[in-house]
């Protein structure tokens, strides 16, 4: 259980990262778009 857990957390990092790195960027482009 741990073991397959450590081994997929690269997988499960990638995933999250890849999900939510545009839309904290569209929200930081809309915060510097509603500020300018």
């Amino acid at each position: 259980m741990v073991n397959s857990l450590r081994s997929n957390t690269p997988r499960f990092a990638r995933l999250i990262l890849f999900n939510f790195y545009p839309k904290i960027w569209n929200v930081t482009l809309l915060f510097l778009y509603a500020t300018f």
